[in-house]
């Protein structure tokens, strides 16, 4: 099998990114934030320690972290609420395909990422402003960091993927 030279793989799945990207914010203004989107935006107007009172006890405080330091830093607007979210989903589909590049299938990298992409419960997912599109988007890395690991086995390596 002939290998793909590294600058048209990078360019292929740049592509691809900026497709799945695309077809998430066309779908935008559709979409309005429901109840429990506004109650998670509403859980992080406080500091870092109300945050954490705040946060249910069903639920890891990470997300609501992430969501106030990205409120913190990129305003209130619901755009960019759900904007965090496809920016996780989208680290998601390149953790991915460097899932299956490693893995050795570097041709079926260019077709599992737009079927990721394309499924619904994942569409639905990657541009809701909940817990899930953090833990959307860290699954695929999680996965490629297991691998990392496996590969050669270190502490920091252990660590990062408890971290994940």
């Amino acid at each position: 099998m002939k290998s793909f030279p590294r600058q048209k793989s990078i360019f292929l799945m740049t592509a691809l990114l900026l497709f799945v990207a695309l077809t998430r914010l066309l779908a935008l203004p559709q979409m309005p934030l429901n109840t429990d989107e506004v109650w998670s935006v509403w859980q992080t107007m406080g500091t870092p320690l109300q945050i954490l009172q705040w946060t249910p006890f069903d639920w890891p405080p990470l997300y609501y972290l992430v969501l106030g330091a990205w409120r913190a830093v990129a305003g209130m607007d619901p755009f960019v609420f759900v904007g965090l979210s496809l920016l996780a989903f989208l680290i998601g589909c390149a953790a991915l395909y460097r899932v299956l590049w490693r893995l050795g299938e570097k041709r079926a990298a260019f077709l599992v990422v737009p079927a990721y992409a394309a499924l619904t419960y994942l569409g639905i997912l990657g541009t809701e402003v909940r817990g899930y599109a953090l833990l959307l988007g860290l699954m695929p890395v999680t996965f490629w960091l297991t691998l990392r690991y496996f590969d050669h086995p270190g502490w920091r390596r252990a660590l990062l993927l408890g971290i994940c």
